[in-house]
């Protein structure tokens, strides 16, 4: 009698610690591991008509969903779950940390894009795979209402 009631608790602890292991892990997409940058876009352009309005813009998106826009303010702004997991997805489908993307300079727009991501960092300047870089920056530009990323 004894031995079945142990075996009962047993059976109950293990199921029950693997149902809670279940629920709080993440699956393979979620990009929860620490909230560093994973994409950074570092954008200026000249001649600067309006130096003191910012010919800059710097974005960074980090693993928890916060984007900082930095010009001649800073403003935050948070993306969900599912649509910063949709930009890393575009990342990873593109290919783009295995292309070649280089590409002749442009003298008026300056943009060096920075993607950290599977233990991997790939410094992109534009135009330089400039239709994948538009994708992600358009998954971007949607999320946070913002036309100027």
């Amino acid at each position: 009698m004894n031995k079945k009631i142990i075996l009962i608790i047993t059976a109950v602890i293990i199921v029950g610690g693997s149902v809670y292991f279940y629920l709080t892990q993440t699956n393979n997409n979620d990009i929860y591991i620490h909230d560093a940058v994973f994409y950074k876009k570092e954008s200026s352009w000249g001649p600067c008509p309006n130096p003191e309005g910012g010919c800059f813009l710097n974005t960074y998106v980090y693993a928890s969903g916060k984007v900082v826009l930095e010009s001649k303010t800073t403003e935050e702004k948070q993306l969900s779950k599912d649509v910063v997991n949709n930009i890393i997805k575009e990342i990873r489908d593109s290919g783009i940390m295995d292309k070649d993307c280089d590409a002749p300079l442009v003298l008026d727009l300056w943009i060096t894009y920075t993607i950290d991501l599977d233990d991997r960092v790939k410094k992109i300047r534009f135009p330089g795979c400039e239709d994948e870089m538009g994708k992600i920056d358009q998954l971007i530009r949607i999320a946070t209402g913002r036309t100027d990323i």
